[in-house]
């Protein structure tokens, strides 16, 4: 990996400043230009992905994840996001991949493990997910989205009802 330029350093903390007060059109051109100035910098790669998200432009912010995670395949937060992207595309199984190996990074999040019961929700294995939503609790006890899942998945009890997602 070459180095990376101070200028698109700033322009990558530009483009999250822009991104976090809705200027959505604005942290894109910032993202891209640090990308064109550095194109091996995994950082604005990252954020342009998560801001794709933000626009609903999931294959796109796949393909993002895809170029970090080639390059750090122990990226756990690439990982963890190309899970997500995976679930919103119905792509569940590959979801569950991306969460295991991130999982493998870092056992404790309870965002991982919650995401993963997800997962396993839309397959239809009800009381893996629950397992995941109590690993989530674990790590985290109050966290309500978890909380939340784990009861909807319970008033779920029927198994292999795949293509139904929280």
């Amino acid at each position: 990996m070459t180095s990376v330029s101070q200028k698109a350093v700033r322009l990558n903390k530009k483009g999250k400043k822009l991104r976090f007060s809705g200027q959505y059109r604005r942290a894109m051109e910032s993202y891209e230009e640090a990308i064109k100035i550095s194109p091996d910098y995994l950082t604005a790669i990252y954020n342009k992905g998560n801001l794709l998200i933000a626009l609903g432009r999931h294959k796109e912010a796949y393909g993002c994840y895809v170029e970090v995670i080639k390059e750090k395949p122990t990226d756990r937060y690439a990982l963890h996001n190309m899970g997500w992207v995976l679930l919103e595309m119905g792509r569940y199984e590959d979801a569950l991949n991306c969460y295991d190996k991130a999982l493998e990074i870092d056992m404790n999040d309870a965002d991982l493990w919650n995401d993963k019961g997800v997962a396993l929700y839309c397959l239809g294995r009800n009381k893996d997910a629950i397992t995941c939503f109590d690993r989530a609790l674990k790590a985290e006890p109050l966290y309500a989205r978890a909380l939340n899942n784990k009861k909807i998945c319970m008033g779920n009890n029927s198994e292999e009802k795949e293509g139904t997602c929280i």
